[in-house]
Order: C-alpha cells, then sequence, then structure tokens
C-alpha cells in the first residue's frame, strides 16, 4: 500500500518538476540570447560576458546602463591609479606622459558622464559618441604609455580593458539604432 501511495505521489511530482523547469527555461534563455548577441560582436566576447549581468529581465537599455555605469566606474579607477603615477614617477619625463594620459582618461570619463546623465532620461543618443571618445582617449594613452620601460601601477592593461568597455557600448549602441530603425 505505501509503495502504491508512493509511485502515485512520484509519478504525479516528476511531471510537475518538468513543466516548472519548462516554464522557467525561457526568461534565462532570453537573457542569454540578449547577451550573446551583444557579445558575440564585441572584440573580447569572454570579457563582455564576464562583466555583462547574468539575471532575467535583462533588456538591451538595461544594457546599455550597466556598461556605460561599468564604464565610467573603470575610468574613475583608471584616473587614480594615474595620479598615483604621477605622484610617485621620479623621471621628469615618465611623469608628464602619466599626466598626459591622465587628461585623455578625464575626457573619456567626461563623455562617459554625459551618456549616463543621457540614459536617466531615456536617451541613448550619447552612447555612440562616449564610446568613440574614450576609445580614442584609450588609443592615445597606450601609444604614450607603451613606450614606457615598465608599468608597475598595471595601467596598460587597465586601459585594454577600458577599451573593451568602450567596444560593449559601441555594440550596444549599433544594436538599439538597428531596432529603432526597425520599428520606425
Amino acid at each position: 500500500m505505501a509503495a502504491a501511495s508512493f509511485s502515485s505521489i512520484f509519478s504525479s511530482f516528476v511531471p510537475a518538476i518538468l513543466l516548472v523547469s519548462l516554464l522557467a527555461t525561457p526568461s534565462f534563455s532570453k537573457h542569454d540570447e540578449i547577451v550573446d548577441q551583444v557579445c558575440s560582436k564585441t572584440r573580447n566576447s569572454y570579457y563582455c560576458s564576464l562583466v555583462l549581468p547574468h539575471s532575467s529581465g535583462v533588456t538591451l537599455p538595461g544594457l546599455a546602463s550597466t556598461a556605460v555605469t561599468l564604464a565610467h566606474r573603470n575610468a574613475l579607477n583608471l584616473l587614480n591609479r594615474i595620479n598615483d603615477a604621477v605622484r610617485d614617477s621620479s623621471n621628469p619625463q615618465t611623469k608628464q606622459d602619466y599626466y598626459s594620459c591622465n587628461g585623455n582618461v578625464k575626457n573619456a570619463a567626461r563623455e562617459l558622464a554625459k551618456a549616463q546623465q543621457l540614459l536617466r532620461s531615456g536617451n541613448f543618443s550619447g552612447l555612440g559618441t562616449a564610446a568613440t571618445i574614450a576609445t580614442a582617449e584609450a588609443e592615445k594613452c597606450l601609444v604614450i604609455l607603451d613606450k614606457l620601460p615598465s608599468d608597475p601601477f598595471n595601467i596598460l592593461r587597465s586601459l585594454v580593458l577600458f577599451e573593451h568597455d568602450a567596444d560593449i557600448i559601441m555594440v550596444i549602441n549599433n544594436m538599439l539604432n538597428k531596432d529603432i530603425l526597425l520599428l520606425g
């Protein structure tokens, strides 16, 4: 008797679990689909998949906000590292190189802050400009600092990651513009 009741409970329980798992799966696959689409178009899809949020309910505008916030935060951290390098460098030329790079990263951070403001009001028009300027300023910095004999503050690596942040923003910008064109 106990075996029969266990069997009937088990046989009704398994289909219920399968149904719940099938219903829950689409929300995760939708997220994965959006993140996969974005990341597959970037120059470093591995980095992209690490930094974009892994939660259900993610939208392309939400990813834009996340990517700009991440890039802005990384620019500010990069500025702190560069300021440390300026302060701690004893070589006048190295100090000047870091100082020049500081100006480049400040320009990029300023544009990312503008894009954040626009995003808060639902305006995505500043994404492309912010990504383009961030990439150009990082490139200028890389050219300046690449000639240094050493990089004790790991600024070059941080600049490359910052470029990846800008690349993610540009991809999202292009995808949003494509969606707007399809809707319009």
